[in-house]
């Protein structure tokens, strides 16, 4: 499974294809473990339980998710793991894009 994470995926893809030149590395959306899939996704689905102020996914989000996959005491416990894994590191470019756009803003 590939992750569609380039809003310019296809505007990459038409210059390639133009000018027959391989498209960077860098610009390519990574290919994900087939077991990550379903991480990726649960991110995903859970990404939207989130308060209005945009801070961390709710516990009780991850664990509505669990109940409903039917998923035992041990993989719930696993997701939640991930969930706050992959949470935390989008907390942290999120607070890093802000800090960014807050710095570009005073230099105006």
């Amino acid at each position: 499974m590939a992750l569609n994470w380039s809003k310019y995926a296809a505007s990459l893809a038409a210059a390639s294809a133009a000018t027959h030149q391989p498209i960077p590395s860098v610009a390519k959306s990574p290919e994900l473990l087939p077991e990550a899939s379903f991480l990726w996704s649960a991110f995903v689905a859970l990404h939207t339980c989130r308060t209005l102020d945009g801070g961390p996914i709710p516990w009780t989000a991850i664990n509505r998710y669990a109940e409903t996959r039917l998923m035992g005491a041990s993989e719930t416990d696993e997701l939640e793991y991930y969930m706050r894994t992959l949470d935390n590191k989008y907390l942290d470019w999120l607070a890093k894009k802000r800090e960014d756009a807050s710095a570009r803003a005073r230099r105006k």
